[in-house]
This record gives C-alpha cells, structure tokens and sequence, in this order.
C-alpha cells in the first residue's frame, strides 16, 4: 500500500510529470510565474484538498528569487553552454554516453 507524507508532494510529481508545473526559470518573469502558481495553487486545492496561502507563499518565494536573480544563479543553460563553446570554454558532461561538438 503506498502512504502520502501529506506535504503536497504527490501533486508536485503529478505536475512535473504531467509538463504543467511550475519550473525554476519561470522565475525570469515575475507576472507570468504569479499567474501560473495561482492557477496551479488553485487547483491543487481543490483537487487534493491542500491549504494554500497563496500571498505568503508568493511572498516567500520572491524573497527566494530575487536572491537568485541578484546573484545571477538563473540562466538559460542552452545559451551559456553555447557562449562557453563558443569561447572555446571546456564543459563538463554528466550523464551522457556521448557527446559530439560541431
């Protein structure tokens, strides 16, 4: 029998899974990531019941992304790691079996 820990986590899969969720780089702009996490906070209440304070939460989470923002810890991966080849950078690749540079 599978449990739940109860900490919304099952709805947080079910989002990644499902490619509607809520990902680090839609922190780049502010009004659309509001509108995404009220829509998705929205729903995860009612569909599974999860008590959301939606303007503490969003208020937390911009604290969180203005450090990252400021600290530049926000990127579009694709772009640096063609700045870096292009640069003639060395770049280091996990997880692949191969990898060929054009």
């Amino acid at each position: 029998m599978l449990g739940t820990t109860k900490r919304g986590i099952g709805p947080t899969y079910s989002a990644k899974a499902s490619r509607y969720g809520i990902r680090v780089g839609d922190l780049l702009y502010w009004d659309n990531f509001q509108e995404k996490y009220n829509h998705l906070a929205t729903k995860f209440s009612e569909s599974h019941g999860i008590k959301i304070n939606k303007e503490a939460e969003l208020a937390e989470i911009k604290n969180y992304r203005d450090y990252l923002m400021d600290n530049k810890m926000i990127v579009d991966g694709v772009l640096l790691i063609n700045q870096y080849l292009k640069d003639g950078k060395r770049i280091l690749v996990e997880g692949m079996t191969s990898f060929h540079s054009t």
